[in-house]
């Protein structure tokens, strides 16, 4: 799952800064302090299952979901 964010995302002792890509495919820093976190509403969507992620988290969200995999 791929994701960019749009804004800064705290984690715990961390802040992932808007800009930063999440690749759970390429664990690293981010996608350690993430597990669990689910995945924020105002993220652009790097593939289809971030996208599926985001509609799953925010069903009646779907008109605000952006994506730039397909």
């Amino acid at each position: 799952m791929r994701f960019q964010l749009t804004q800064d995302w705290p984690l715990g002792d961390l802040t992932a800064l808007a800009g930063t890509v999440f690749d759970f495919a390429k664990p690293d820093k981010w996608t350690d302090a993430a597990q669990g976190k689910g995945i924020p509403l105002t993220c652009v969507c790097l593939d289809e299952e971030a996208w599926h992620a985001q509609l799953a988290a925010y069903p009646d969200s779907a008109h605000l979901l952006r994506g730039d995999w397909r």
